[in-house]
């Protein structure tokens, strides 16, 4: 009759001890990879958001908005965004039964203004002809481009006048429109993403709005 080998103590603390340090070093990983995603991870989520209000506004025609608040004593939700109708016969912003407010962990500020983005470069006279000149100059247009974003929503190391309670407003027919209610906090230009670090900003990203539907303008 044959005897079946079984694991020793020694080697099974020694496989324990293998798991976790690979899981040690795989959580590591994970949050680095999502610290650097954050921003875009979040910006993908008010893309969505924004497009939801936008087909819930020309479907129902109704204004619809998404309206965005932080709460500063739940700093760990970051921006809350709830999406919200208005109501014909109460004149007041209700909330879309069945949808439950969104949070982005991250926090999201609106910046009223638009950088001062320099001039692009010529476009290729032949686009089926690549020239080096010309890919060069665009890669600089690039780097012009980021730095002024940049310049423009941090300073120092923090937020250049940042608002965290204002929202994005759509019309029936599902285009932007400014609000009657508190003009001041309605979003027209541009929003911010940012992962702070204390009171450092560690990440961002910047989400320039189309003014007619408030879908994000991409530099491509």
């Amino acid at each position: 009759m044959r005897t079946r080998k079984a694991f020793t103590l020694a080697e099974m603390l020694a496989v324990i001890g293998i798991m976790l340090v690979l899981m040690v070093a795989t959580f590591g990983v994970f949050n680095i990879f999502a610290q650097r995603m954050g921003p875009q991870t979040s910006l993908a989520t008010v893309q969505a958001m924004l497009n939801g209000a936008r087909d819930y506004a020309a479907t129902n025609g109704v204004l619809a908005r998404i309206n965005f608040t932080a709460d500063p004593r739940k700093p760990e939700e970051g921006t809350v965004m709830t999406l919200q109708y208005r109501d014909a016969s109460s004149g007041t912003w209700e909330a879309v039964r069945g949808r439950r407010p969104v949070s982005l962990k991250d926090n999201l500020y609106v910046l009223r203004d638009m950088p001062a983005i320099p001039t692009p470069p010529s476009v290729a006279s032949d686009p089926r002809v690549v020239r080096e000149a010309e890919v060069t100059a665009w890669k600089q247009y690039e780097k012009q481009v980021a730095d002024a974003v940049t310049a423009f929503a941090c300073s120092d190391g923090k937020i250049v006048s940042p608002h965290t309670d204002f929202y994005v407003v759509f019309d029936p027919a599902g285009y932007m429109r400014i609000s009657d209610d508190a003009p001041g906090k309605c979003a027209l230009y541009g929003l911010t993403v940012v992962q702070i670090g204390g009171t450092r900003v560690v990440a961002y990203a910047f989400y320039p709005l189309n003014a007619n539907t408030g879908t994000r303008v991409v530099f491509d």
